[in-house]
């Protein structure tokens, strides 16, 4: 039960928060290189600091706010913080092709967001990761290979689930209900 909680929508009601507001924010206001240049450099210090002085932060909070607050503090300054960084992204197209399998996970985001949680608890339950860390007795580098493990799985799973389910069978589910929406008379409309 603990693992479904950890993973949960309720968890993560902060992020999902916080992008909702950015994208009334990008809606609302006209941009120029300047407010976006702002943005990104903002986030990316804000993230840096995030990183490096996260137990100093979480102090904070505890001693302000109160411990059992602490944590939904946290978690509410990284969504700001991720928040921050989407805006300052969100208003130039990258140039680089490079970076166009970006698009695709973009295209993707949404069976990402839903084998998530799937992927990582078959990990957990098959021992993978305490495995990894059972291995590595460096922990940032055990993180790394987890994520890459995780992704390695991921990835596939989610382009193939974008590209045969949700591309597929999606639209031909809305273009049948559509046709048929179209096709037939509300019930009690009158005939003329």
């Amino acid at each position: 039960m603990k693992i479904f909680s950890d993973y949960s929508i309720i968890m993560y009601a902060q992020y999902f928060g916080a992008g909702i507001l950015c994208y009334f924010i990008w809606k609302k206001i006209s941009w120029s290189p300047i407010p976006h240049r702002a943005f990104f450099t903002i986030a990316l210090l804000a993230i840096a600091a995030l990183m490096i002085f996260a137990g100093e932060i979480q102090y904070f909070y505890g001693r302000n706010i109160g411990w059992d607050n602490s944590k939904s503090a946290m978690t509410a300054t990284w969504a700001v913080a991720m928040m921050l960084l989407v805006l300052g992204m969100s208003f130039e197209r990258f140039h680089s092709r490079t970076l166009v399998w970006t698009a695709k996970l973009g295209e993707a985001s949404f069976s990402l967001y839903l084998w998530h949680p799937f992927i990582i608890g078959c990990l957990i339950l098959s021992d993978a990761y305490r495995t990894i860390y059972r291995h590595i007795s460096s922990i940032p580098l055990a993180f790394g290979v987890s994520v890459a493990a995780t992704l390695v799985i991921l990835l596939p799973v989610s382009l193939l689930s974008y590209a045969w389910i949700e591309r597929r069978t999606g639209i031909a589910i809305r273009r049948r209900l559509f046709e048929s929406a179209a096709t037939h008379k509300p019930v009690g409309a009158s005939a003329n």
